[in-house]
């Protein structure tokens, strides 16, 4: 079940990833651009974006191992 997980969210990065180039568009009848096909791409410099992407990743890392800690101690507990 984790590996099906981590394959959903891995597999997921490709749409959420937040630096993109648009490559093709489509102008609809109401005049409104729509990107068709968008390429994702490395950040083009270390900025402020990057910065926060990086802190929220080791926020999210950082929560997830401190919350399982109370999992780990009640294993060796033998509860």
């Amino acid at each position: 079940m984790v590996a099906v997980l981590t394959g959903l969210m891995v597999g997921s990065l490709r749409k959420v990833w937040p630096w993109k180039e648009t490559v093709k568009t489509l102008v609809d009848a109401r005049g409104k651009v729509i990107p068709v096909v968008q390429a994702n791409m490395l950040p083009p410099r270390l900025d402020q974006q990057v910065l926060w992407a990086v802190l929220l990743m080791a926020l999210g890392f950082a929560a997830v191992y401190f919350l399982d800690r109370p999992g780990r101690w009640k294993k060796r507990a033998g509860a």
